[in-house]
């Protein structure tokens, strides 16, 4: 069973992907955080929530909670527009509705957009996080490993390894690790990908 503590799966695409990372503030009222949690589970989560989410490109979803405070993780194709994506989002049967169910966990009030007259989108309430720390830092040990034994000046090992680990579909962590443990050969990958 996948806990915080054994970690959670991640999917696994045909694509490329990007992410969208997200924070929200939920009232501090232990009553409502178990509702939250109630309505967002599988049991009882709205069928035309998850569909509305499908529709719109978003490949995956997950919400995080710790305390009052959320963490939302949105996996898409590289070629997604948030804005774009969340405007659709709203015409969409059942959103309307899921926005008001929402809106009385929320610590801020919601917003109203005073030009158009229309709500604000549930999601414009969640504030979007700064990239900060990127942990592939083994790309330079395999660009150290590539520059040394194939290839004197290191140019094209990035796009190369990112494009071999498209082609595998893996991540380019996994990938490079399993570079760094086994060698070349071990990965079954020949040192010319990396020219």
């Amino acid at each position: 069973m996948e806990t915080s503590k054994t970690g959670y799966q991640v999917q696994s695409y045909d694509v490329p992907v990007k992410r969208y990372c997200q924070t929200l503030d939920l009232r501090d009222s232990p009553e409502l955080i178990a509702e939250y949690r109630k309505r967002h589970s599988q049991a009882e989560a709205w069928p035309e929530i998850l569909a509305g989410i499908r529709e719109v490109g978003i490949l995956e979803m997950e919400i995080y909670i710790l305390g009052t405070r959320l963490f939302m993780i949105v996996e898409t194709p590289l070629d997604f527009d948030w804005d774009t994506a969340m405007e659709r989002l709203n015409t969409l049967p059942r959103q309307q509705e899921w926005e008001k169910y929402m809106a009385i966990f929320q610590q801020a009030a919601p917003r109203n957009n005073h030009e158009t007259h229309q709500a604000v989108h549930h999601f414009e309430r969640w504030h979007q996080l700064s990239y900060t720390f990127y942990s592939h830092y083994l790309l330079f040990c395999v660009m150290g490993i590539c520059k040394r034994y194939h290839q004197p000046n290191g140019k094209g090992i990035l796009q190369n390894l990112q494009d071999e680990c498209y082609r595998r579909s893996v991540s380019t962590s996994r990938f490079l690790w399993r570079l760094l443990c086994h060698g070349f050969s071990g990965c079954h990958v020949h040192p010319q990908i990396f020219l």
